[in-house]
């Protein structure tokens, strides 16, 4: 067996010239293309006529995983998402010819560029006698090969036929003993493209050669005879010799081109030899033995051809007995291109993620997978498993998160998810996702918070608090201050030996009025995260006066701010005259905050400043005597602090003190004493003496009455001076930036006592109870409105009441400040109190901080819920990319903010506006997806509504 392989590039030449390729399938489909696990679905398309649609899990080459017709169904059940692809291909029909004893004719379908042929020639005829041996033909051969045709072109295909006595088919010798027919296939023109021989008729005494091949295939010798050759691929058979006496009438012809030659003596029925097969050159006659009956030799086979363009060509000799047969299978291409359809397999959920975890809530989001059209969830106790009883769950939840409520704090749960599919069916359920509701962290406190009046001097706020609560460990600060950074869980610092934590907050970068007020917003956490209730504390920055009061008469003055410079002193200050009292270097020591009230007599003092002589003597500058001229000549400064926040108590440790006074008093006190002796003028500053009464009431008296110290005893005073060196750290020292003026610095261990003469370290008034005894506090709807009614049954030192609100009961904002009713914050007889809020929401909760007037805060009501109708609109919630926002002012302000929040609390989108109504959309587009507060507020800060929202 021989094969023969043409080049490559003539194979792909000849394939190019032959055939397009056919168009690509359309209508490539499923009946759907979305489904649930273990569903199935059927693909289909569209492909030209006399082609098949082959389906691909890939772009290109693989296997086909089916095969369909023309808009024919394949099943198929993907597991996971799977792109399928469809391809144009031929149909692989394969025709079989048999011998029929004439030309048939085949035309080439559209679309094949080559077909594959199988043929076989026919096989010679044998020889049988009565008592002699018996001779077999010589069989036909096989051709097998891929030729190149054309769509559309006719071609004629001939099928040999076997030897017999006196006939063949197609080119075998026919003789007594015939030689078997080639089997051929040509175009209309005549042209061959390929034919397969057949076998050598045997003679009466040999076998006849086989066909096939391009090589000659001989017929056997007989007795003194030799059979025809066989035919090649260029030459017929020779002939085979007859007798020994060479006559030639015993010889076989030659075989020729198509033809088989004849076998010698033909019509002898003993001494016949055999005919050549038929083929592309056929074989040659066998000779015949004219002397011996029963000894002629047999004949050559034929030879087989194919064009040069075919490829894949395999020869076989004397495979084929009995009449030829061809069978074709048409080949043709597939197309270029495969188109794809995506058949979409949604999955379980995956990348559970939480958010927001309460010791009643969680918030829940997923990756949502492809082609699900809505979840089923579930949360059940941990451990019970997916079929356990459900705590919360939703069969129709569309939105690829969720807030769930109603929990039970410090309980473990497990939260189960599957996807829903357009078919109806679900996915599998996901794993546990196994979360915890902690116990709710106590509320961390603090029993005050003292923001002191800064100087214009400093870079940074100081913030005092003492005895916290529930364990606070950061804190974060924001304020109305332009440009304020604010600061957002940072470290509390420990308290210092008196027990007061100091925070010092920096003004870096802010843009800071003096005498104007700002609010600080205070917030602490405990460890496990608990949020207080925001502090709300107000404080100004004032620029230290370089004047000092004009002691024209012995009188009380009083200062009614204070503020803290930048070397830790803290200036006194009296703004209506902008003069400068008195001035306290406290150290670790926090020295009271002022109460201005000009009754010295109600027991609440901030800082008084007096002058007087010594006992006997009185200076009176416009008048200018002494009324004895022995003795001590002194100028005094007293004063009077009242300890009426945080710290109660004195100083621990000596604190320094600053007293003022005008260069012209020494003077004119040195004028007088002059006047009766040079020997009693006081030589220089640090000879004067200054004295601290120790007793506040009497203070006062002293300073009121016709004699200064009537009545004050020794044990009253306490004395100052560097000459008598009872105090080595006493100095006089002139005042920067003023003219004329002096101080006397020195450091005490005590101050007079406040709270009415209590003595030295008095409580703070209010101190041991609250200042607002609240008798009712109730809401009502009321006409689309909210309104607030509260009573105090008894009032002390009351400056105002702010009302709170809150959507959630937890986190309350201030949206009104309701002046106090009370005469100087004092009242003793029931005080009726309302406010509207205009603007509610569907719930909210209300409740009353009250706030002294010397700053300190606390809430003095119970919290109390009520729904109402609502004038104020964001919708869509959840949304995507924007709101529309409704809300009614109601005309009240022409200025307001629009705020977005974050869960931190962070401001993370901010918007301005000037309209009374708001009918506005607001673009989301920069916010990740996540749970945010929208607040609006007036300009000056306060809240007039808010609410969540939800970006998807």
């Amino acid at each position: 067996m021989v094969k023969h392989f043409p080049t490559l590039l003539l194979l792909l030449f000849s394939v190019y010239v032959a055939s397009a390729q056919p168009a690509a399938p359309t209508n490539v489909g499923a009946s759907n293309t979305i489904i649930c696990p273990g569903s199935s679905t059927n693909l289909s398309a569209t492909v030209p006529s006399g082609y098949q649609v082959k389906w691909y899990t890939q772009a290109s080459g693989g296997t086909a995983i089916g095969t369909t017709v023309n808009n024919a169904t394949l099943s198929v059940m993907p597991n996971t998402t799977t792109t399928y692809y469809a391809e144009t291909a031929p149909i692989s029909t394969y025709l079989t010819y048999n011998y029929s004893g004439i030309p048939v004719s085949w035309t080439v379908p559209a679309g094949v560029s080559s077909i594959q042929i199988d043929a076989r020639g026919a096989s010679g005829s044998g020889f049988s006698a009565s008592g002699q041996t018996s001779r077999s033909g010589g069989k036909g051969g096989r051709l097998q090969a891929s030729i190149p045709v054309t769509s559309g072109e006719v071609l004629v295909i001939k099928v040999g036929g076997q030897g017999g006595n006196s006939v063949s088919y197609n080119g075998g010798g026919i003789g007594r003993y015939s030689g078997g027919g080639a089997t051929e296939i040509r175009r209309t023109n005549n042209t061959l493209l390929a034919i397969v021989g057949g076998g050598g008729g045997a003679g009466t005494g040999a076998d006849g050669g086989n066909g096939g091949d391009v090589v000659a295939a001989n017929g056997t010798n007989g007795l003194s005879c030799f059979g025809g050759s066989g035919g090649t691929g260029s030459a017929g058979g020779a002939k085979g010799n007859g007798s020994i006496s060479g006559s030639t009438s015993d010889d076989g012809t030659n075989g020729a081109l198509g033809q088989g030659g004849i076998g010698g003596t033909n019509t002898n029925n003993t001494n016949a030899g055999g005919c050549g097969g038929g083929g592309y050159y056929g074989g040659g006659g066998g000779g015949s033995n004219a002397l011996t009956a029963y000894r002629s030799a047999g004949g050559g086979g034929g030879s087989s051809y194919t064009i040069g363009t075919a490829t894949n060509v395999t020869h076989t000799q004397g495979e084929h007995t009995g009449n030829g047969t061809i069978t074709i299978a048409p080949i043709s291409l597939p197309s270029a291109t495969r188109e794809m359809i995506e058949i979409i397999v949604v999955t379980t959920p995956t990348n559970i993620q939480s958010a927001n975890l309460t010791p009643t809530s969680i918030d829940l989001s997923w990756t949502a997978p492809l082609g699900a059209v809505g979840y089923e969830w579930k949360v059940v106790a941990s451990g019970a498993g997916v079929n356990g009883a459900s705590v919360a769950a939703a069969a129709h939840e569309t939105n690829a998160y969720t807030q769930i409520n109603s929990l039970t704090q410090g309980t473990n749960y497990d939260f189960y998810i599957r996807s829903k599919c357009a078919a109806g069916g679900t996915s599998d359920w996901s794993s546990a996702f196994a979360f915890t509701t902690p116990v709710p962290p106590p509320t961390p406190e603090i029993t005050l918070v003292k923001v002191r009046n800064m100087c214009s001097d400093r870079s940074s706020i100081r913030v005092t608090f003492t005895n916290p609560i529930n364990n606070p460990i950061t804190y974060s600060v924001t304020s109305d201050i332009l440009d304020f950074t604010p600061i957002v869980d940072a470290t509390i610092p420990a308290a210092g030996a008196s027990g007061i934590t100091v925070l010092n907050i920096s003004t870096a970068g802010a843009t800071i009025a003096t005498a104007t007020p700002y609010m600080l917003t205070l917030t602490v956490k405990n460890a496990l995260g608990g949020i207080s209730q925001n502090y709300f504390v107000p404080m100004t920055f004032y620029n230290i006066p370089t004047a000092i009061p004009t002691y024209t008469t012995a009188a009380l003055h009083l200062a009614n701010e204070s503020c803290l410079d930048a070397n830790g002193w803290t200036h006194y200050i009296n703004t209506t005259h902008n003069t400068l009292l008195l001035s306290i270097n406290e150290g670790n020591w926090d020295p009271g905050t002022l109460v201005a009230n000009t009754n010295p007599d109600a027991g609440k003092y901030a800082v008084t400043v007096g002058i007087s002589g010594t006992t006997g003597y009185k200076y009176v500058p416009t008048g200018g005597y002494v009324t004895l001229p022995s003795g001590w000549y002194v100028m005094s400064g007293t004063y009077d602090v009242l300890l009426n926040d945080v710290n109660t108590q004195e100083p621990t440790s000596p604190v320094n003190v600053r007293s003022y006074f005008h260069e012209a008093q020494f003077n004119a006190m040195n004028a007088v004493l002059g006047a009766a002796g040079a020997s009693y003028e006081i030589p220089s500053y640090n000879d004067l003496t200054v004295y601290k009464l120790l007793n506040h009431a009497n203070a006062y008296s002293a300073l009121s009455g016709a004699i200064p110290h009537s009545g004050i005893g020794t044990t009253d005073l306490q004395l100052y001076n560097n000459t008598s060196n009872d105090h080595p750290d006493f100095s006089c020292s002139p005042l920067a930036g003023a003219t004329g003026v002096r101080y006397f610095q020195y450091s005490v261990g005590e101050f007079s006592g406040g709270g009415g003469g209590g003595g030295i370290g008095g409580a703070m008034p209010g101190a041991a109870f609250l200042p607002v005894e609240l008798s009712s506090f109730t809401a009502s709807d009321w006409n689309n409105q909210i309104k607030l009614d509260w009573t105090t049954a008894s009032e002390i030192n009351n400056k105002y009441f702010t009302v709170e609100k809150s959507i959630d009961g937890q986190i309350f904002t201030p949206i009104e400040e309701v002046p106090s009713l009370a005469i100087n914050g004092m009242s003793n007889l029931p005080l009726n109190y309302e406010y509207t809020d205009i603007y509610p929401q569907s719930f909210q909760y209300y409740r009353l901080k009250q706030t002294d007037i010397d700053g300190a805060m606390r809430v003095c009501s119970q919290t109390i819920q009520i729904p109402a109708n609502v004038d104020f609109a964001v919708f869509p919630n959840p949304a995507s990319d924007e709101i529309s926002l409704l809300f009614k002012d109601g005309g009240r302000t022409q200025k307001y903010q629009v705020e977005i929040f974050n869960s931190l609390g962070v401001k993370v989108l901010s918007e301005r506006y000037t309209e009374k109504d708001i009918s506005r959309k607001l673009s989301l587009k920069t916010l990740p997806a996540g749970i945010y507060n929208l607040r609006i507020s007036e300009e000056k800060g306060r809240i007039l509504n808010q609410t969540t929202l939800v970006k998807k």
